[in-house]
């Protein structure tokens, strides 16, 4: 979690700086599926964005070198439309925190018994 009480934190800003309504947001099923499209393709964006502040290429003459600075701040945007979704979708701190535990550990499990792609 990026910092404790992400979400939770999030929905303030909204609220506090945007003046955001969530709960009639969550009244309207055609406004909030529009605000989740939204919310997805500026989290796609950004980290698309991301991406341009590597040199990934493998043409690219300095392959490999980055621009830390702009990769931290384009994923600190992706995180920002991440927790506008989850809020959207009243997704707690708590769920999120338990949920990317579960998937640690089956990953970690993943990795101990060799875990290949279904099929193959």
């Amino acid at each position: 979690m990026p910092i404790p009480n992400w979400l939770e934190e999030t929905e303030i800003l909204q609220v506090e700086s945007f003046g955001f309504d969530f709960e009639d947001l969550r009244q309207n099923p055609d406004e909030l599926a529009d605000y989740l499209a939204m919310m997805h393709l500026a989290a796609i964006d950004e980290l698309s964005e991301s991406l341009a502040e590597v040199a990934w290429k493998p043409w690219s003459k300095k392959r490999g070198e980055y621009n830390k600075e702009r990769v931290v701040d384009e994923l600190v945007d992706v995180l920002h439309f991440v927790g506008n979704i989850a809020v959207a979708l009243e997704i707690s701190d708590d769920e999120v925190k338990e949920s990317y535990q579960n998937k640690m550990r089956i990953n970690r499990e993943r990795m101990a018994t060799n875990y290949t792609q279904r099929g193959f």
